[in-house]
């Protein structure tokens, strides 16, 4: 008989505590009926262990079988013990059978029986700001393999709450102890709408350059990448995704890349390196085409100011509204003048009280965004992007190229230059998320776009025909979201626009004479308005946009404007003065005020509001 406790017995990566081995052998036989113990680390409990063993060696070839059970595993801590910087959280119970023969441990080995199984598995991930979150549910997992075959694994669960599937087949369990071998090994992973494949081999003995696998992910569509935490993908169409993965010594490389999403594309190589302070990315990639989805990209419900949804679209349509209502409000004036009306057309007191008297916000036209500046100081990225063709809907816009870098938190964009509508832009933005607070700048120069092209395209409103000269931005901000940012801005902006048509006939109506106006409605024949230029110089100081030197041009008229417009808030106030070319006995030019909300400002023409 044999009857042994052990209070403590340490390994180089585990400490057991509180053994009893109880055991007989009789006969060739020996047979341990009891083992039982725990895992610890410093007074800590974290696995509790008991089985039984035989060894016969009664019969020609000696037979290894036995059974053990593994109870409140403590995963998280057990990875943590064998170098995982993984912060899992959870528990597990596991059962495993086995049973081999042979004359020589080495042949045991070799042919081993087994099954190790386990259910109602969950296991919560930490992150860096200590907060947790249900991620992973295993509702069975089984591990087995027959005489030192291929060995087979199958688990069932959720991953935050997305049902999955998990197939594995791999070598021979005999080729394991075989060194310089190659291991094949192929895993299918597979959730609603999605499946990722891997198949390739591992190389033994385990050591910095151990796999390569054929990488293929497909998708019904982007959103379904939802398992990865902010994507901001959830607009694309179906996906693919194929390449070559190796682990290299410094972490891991992804080579003949190619991919297609919805109309898009991608090629390249990229290297995942896991060595340094954080993980870094380096990538060079390119397009052969890319639509520009973010155009038709919806607001969130909290932003959407009515039925027009986009972002692009919203704000183009505010601007458009502007100078509609001033110009219907500038005809409105001679109708007011010359005794044909009491009110000017088109503007209206705007009531922005609710029924119980409080004030009521418009809705916001630009949405809100808040800056991933956890992520952003979690990895290093290197990127060179290359797009020949920039497409919407399938027209060629221009073409695209820029670099990315992020490196402790301080992210870079630039140079950014390309072609898009006709025109040239260039431009640099860096986000330096390191700080407590992120600081943000912007340069971006615009030249020649082609308005025309871009409605044709972008399918904005009819308001504008001709070309923008240019567009030029220097910005300065803080903070962590995106309205932050804008409330307190700062920086300069010009813009210059030659010669164009506004499809509103009213402009050059405010130059008219009373006589003219009244009497003949031969200006009511012009359906647009032909402007020669257009220049406006911008100052930005914590969020307001402030100018005096607002000036367009027409053949018979010449427009002054000063004014703020509050990138936080959303409020415009301006005031603009027009001066005739042609002096008339009585005419209709008055200065106009645009003021309030920029998706609904009043326009007026009284004296004592302006």
């Amino acid at each position: 008989g044999i009857k042994w406790e052990i209070k403590r017995m340490r390994s180089e990566t585990i400490q057991l505590r509180d053994l009893a081995i109880d055991g007989s052998l009789k006969n060739g036989r020996l047979a341990f009926t009891t083992l039982k113990g725990n895992l610890f680390e410093r007074k800590k409990i974290y696995a509790e262990f008991q089985g039984e063993l035989t060894l016969d060696t009664t019969a020609a070839i000696p037979t290894l079988s036995g059974k053990t059970s593994v109870h409140n595993l403590d995963y998280g801590h057990l990875l943590q013990r064998f170098g995982s910087n993984v912060q899992l959280m959870g528990v597990a119970n596991l059962d495993a059978h086995f049973s081999s023969k042979g004359n020589t441990l080495s042949a045991m080995l070799a042919q081993p029986n087994f099954m190790i199984g386990t259910q109602t598995v969950r296991a919560t991930l930490k992150d860096q700001q200590d907060k947790t979150e249900p991620s992973l549910y295993v509702s069975q997992a089984t591990l087995s393999s027959k005489g030192g075959g291929p060995l087979l694994l199958s688990a069932e669960g959720s991953f935050k709450e997305r049902p999955f599937t998990i197939a594995l087949s791999a070598g021979a369990v005999s080729q394991l102890i075989k060194d310089n071998q190659p291991w094949p090994l192929a895993i299918a992973v597979n959730f609603p709408q999605l499946s990722i494949d891997l198949k390739g081999h591992l190389l033994f003995p385990l050591n910095s350059e151990n796999f390569t696998f054929q990488l293929s992910v497909k998708g019904d569509s982007s959103n379904d990448l939802s398992i990865i935490p902010k994507t901001g993908l959830s607009y694309l169409g179906p996906f693919t995704f194929t390449g070559q993965l190796t682990q290299i010594k410094d972490g891991y490389r992804l080579t003949e890349l190619k991919g297609q999403w919805g109309p898009n594309d991608l090629a390249g190589h990229a290297t995942f390196m896991t060595n340094g302070p954080r993980p870094k990315v380096v990538a060079s990639l390119s397009s052969e085409s890319n639509e520009i989805e973010f155009l038709t990209k919806e607001l969130t419900p909290s932003t959407k100011p009515g039925p027009d949804k986009t972002i692009f679209k919203s704000i183009a349509r505010a601007v458009a509204q502007i100078g509609t209502s001033a110009g219907e409000s500038i005809a409105g004036i001679g109708s007011k003048d010359s005794g044909v009306s009491t009110k000017s057309v088109g503007v209206e007191e705007k009531d922005n009280k609710s029924d119980d008297g409080k004030e009521t916000g418009a809705a916001r036209l630009i949405p809100d965004y808040e800056f991933p500046v956890n992520s952003l100081r979690a990895i290093d990225l290197d990127f060179d992007w290359e797009i020949p063709k920039v497409k919407r809907k399938g027209i060629i816009l221009g073409n695209l190229s820029y670099k990315l870098t992020l490196e402790d938190g301080l992210l870079k964009i630039g140079p950014l230059k390309g072609t898009l509508w006709h025109g040239t832009f260039d431009g640099k933005i860096k986000l330096d998320a390191s700080q407590y607070v992120p600081t943000l700048t912007a340069q971006l120069t615009l030249e020649g776009l082609d308005v025309d092209f871009l409605d044709d395209t972008v399918g904005v409103t009819d308001m504008v025909k001709g070309n923008i000269d240019l567009i030029k931005l220097n910005l300065k901000s803080r903070g962590t979201t995106l309205y932050e940012v804008l409330n307190r801005a700062n920086g300069k902006a010009e813009f210059v626009q030659g010669p164009f048509e506004l499809t509103n006939k009213y402009m050059d109506a405010w130059a008219a004479d009373i006589f003219t106006f009244t009497l003949t409605k031969a200006w009511g024949k012009e359906k647009v308005t032909k402007l020669n230029c257009m220049v406006g110089y911008f100052d930005i100081t914590e969020g307001e946009i402030q100018s005096n030197s607002i000036l367009f041009d027409t053949q018979n008229i010449t427009v002054g404007g000063f004014g703020t417009l509050n990138l936080g808030s959303e409020q415009i106030d301006l005031i603009l003065s027009p001066q005739p070319k042609t002096p008339t006995l009585v005419t209709l030019a008055h200065p106009v005020r645009i003021h309030g909300h920029l998706s609904a400002p009043d326009v007026t023409n009284d004296k004592l509001r302006i």
